[in-house]
């Protein structure tokens, strides 16, 4: 897969991010970033956002108390979000992929596994990677000294 080799090149963060979005698009577990998900307002994009796990999108301030299981995101990582998955694809591949740090795509990836997790009903063992911080240290690590940790391995 060429995402698979695209973790081992500069764009490791970017690439984790866009192949996130895209496989919890593509299962069909899309989460509302655009409105609240109990009462359909607009969210604005310049304030602080809540999103509910346990409902599957953004929630207003009027109905955040709808929810159990909440995560605060800063409204730049929810505009990064929205980009990354309307870049265009190329054979499988995101085109034009910015430069992005693990400041900008691990909240977002832990909000992709969290809500994939929670509504498929399964533990996605990879958010591991993301939410603990040794894990990340390791993960850097890995990916500069040897590659991505998921590079196919010569037999």
């Amino acid at each position: 897969s060429t995402t698979l080799v695209d973790l081992s090149t500069a764009h490791r963060e970017e690439v984790a991010l866009a192949y996130a979005i895209d496989a919890v698009d593509e299962s069909g577990l899309t989460p509302v970033l655009d409105r609240c998900v109990a009462c359909g307002q607009r969210i604005d994009s310049k304030r602080p956002a809540v999103f509910a796990i346990d409902l599957g999108g953004l929630v207003c301030h009027g109905c955040e108390a709808r929810s159990r299981h909440r995560m605060r995101l800063d409204p730049r990582l929810l505009s990064l979000a929205s980009m990354v998955s309307r870049l265009p694809r190329s054979t499988g591949r995101v085109a034009r992929l910015p430069q992005l740090a693990p400041i900008q795509t691990d909240p977002l990836l832990r909000l992709y596994c969290a809500h994939a997790g929670y509504a498929s009903g399964r533990e996605i063992r990879s958010a591991r990677m993301f939410t603990e911080p040794e894990a990340h240290a390791s993960r850097s690590a890995a990916w500069v000294e040897h590659g991505s940790p998921l590079a196919p391995v010569n037999a």
